[in-house]
């Protein structure tokens, strides 16, 4: 059996600068990236 992430419609809004910037955003956007 193999694991599967699967993004859909990352937010520019959830990043450093955004509306709603939520921490360590920008880690969990690398560590799917390198998923």
């Amino acid at each position: 059996m193999s694991d599967v992430l699967i993004i859909i419609d990352i937010q520019k809004d959830y990043f450093p600068g955004g509306r709603m910037e939520v921490a360590n955003s920008e880690n969990a956007a690398q560590a799917a990236v390198s998923w």
